[in-house]
């Protein structure tokens, strides 16, 4: 079965824990962390915006964008997104813990603030990421997070939690989408052994899932 192949594991955890076997350790840049493990290296930007800028696993470069990982917040025809930040963040690391604190986005009149907690364990590093919104507000869509992979055939296929499966050849025009409620997604690669299994963990919330063939023949994977 492809899933024995599969070795790297993101899991997304309540307002979103992510859960990578790795331990990190500051990059040589101060607006920069670098979260390595044996198969699985993230770098984390947070200069101007807050974005996971580079994902690598066991060797091969998956996201190589500086729009790789981020979150965003559509509320009627306008989007935000952390790639827009209204402030530089701060870096506090207090033993295993690094905290990015004071992610705001938004517009003059409306600021999303956000959170993102990473906890160094010997077996995980756990990143959370803690929104709030001004008030009661109806939004079309948020994305906590989205992924943007470097191609469409960075990966063959997703399995999904409730036993789907998502074949990414049958997205052959820009824009083809295909969405779902559902928990996990299991990504593969047959040709290198690849892999990357995430799942969210969101009590008392309903989770959905959605892939799109970007304009640029990438592949976006939204939370």
């Amino acid at each position: 079965m492809f899933f024995r192949k599969i070795n790297t594991l993101l899991i997304i955890v309540a307002a979103i824990i992510c859960s990578i076997s790795s331990v990190a350790a500051l990059a040589k840049t101060p607006k920069t962390i670098t979260i390595t493990s044996p198969k699985l290296t993230l770098v984390l930007n947070f200069d101007k915006k807050a974005s996971i800028a580079s994902m690598v696993i066991n060797g091969q470069k998956v996201i190589s964008s500086t729009n790789g990982i981020f979150t965003s917040v559509k509320i009627g025809d306008s989007t935000y997104s952390s790639l827009h930040l209204k402030a530089v963040p701060s870096m506090v690391k207090t033993g295993n813990t690094y905290n990015l604190n004071d992610i705001l986005y938004g517009d003059k009149n409306f600021t999303i603030t956000e959170k993102w907690i990473f906890t160094v364990t010997n077996k995980a590093i756990k990143w959370t990421i803690e929104r709030t919104m001004p008030g009661s507000t109806k939004v079309q869509e948020a994305a906590t997070p989205t992924f943007n992979f470097d191609s469409i055939n960075t990966w063959e296929g997703a399995y999904q939690g409730y036993g789907g499966l998502a074949w990414f050849y049958l997205f052959t025009q820009k824009l083809c989408t295909y969405g779902v409620h559902t928990r996990t997604s299991n990504f593969w690669n047959s040709k290198n052994g690849n892999g990357l299994q995430i799942t969210v963990e969101a009590p008392g919330k309903e989770v959905a899932m959605k892939y799109t063939r970007t304009n640029d023949d990438k592949l976006a994977y939204s939370v």
